[in-house]
């Protein structure tokens, strides 16, 4: 051990948060991979309009989000689009953070409107998540 004090830039590096998760747009290709490992219940969609990838701090892709055009012909006028798949390996607050950040894109390329509908799996459903952010759900499956 020295004999030297610490300094303010030592002081801040211990005390740094670990890194957050980062959002990034990710190809279909990328995306359907990702979903048919971590989400057996559904195959993958159609087509999409977007994907956003969630990736830790290492890199490694922990959550996907796909946004398509809604599947009920009563919502598809244009200015509505649907989370199609939202898969995470687990981590906090990961729908909640691809969520949020599919309808901030979605609201930029001009949507007005999003949609999702969610299957109960393992005791969690979306809806619990829409719920906690004053969202009101179309239809739960």
């Amino acid at each position: 051990m020295t004999d030297q004090p610490e300094t303010a830039a030592h002081r801040r590096l211990s005390r740094r948060r670990p890194a957050r998760p980062r959002v990034r747009p990710i190809s279909y290709r990328q995306a359907c991979a990702y979903i048919s490992a971590h989400h057996q219940q559904l195959e993958r969609p159609q087509g999409h309009r977007f994907s956003l990838g969630l990736t830790n701090h290492a890199g490694h892709l922990i959550g996907v989000a796909m946004v398509g055009r809604p599947d009920a012909r009563h919502h598809d006028d244009g200015l509505t689009a649907e989370v199609t798949r939202l898969a995470t390996d687990g981590p906090h607050n990961a729908h909640s953070v691809l969520l949020a950040a599919a309808w901030r894109v979605a609201r930029r390329m001009g949507y007005r409107r999003m949609i999702t509908y969610t299957r109960k799996v393992l005791g969690f459903a979306i809806s619990e998540v829409l719920v906690a952010r004053n969202r009101s759900d179309v239809g739960v499956r």
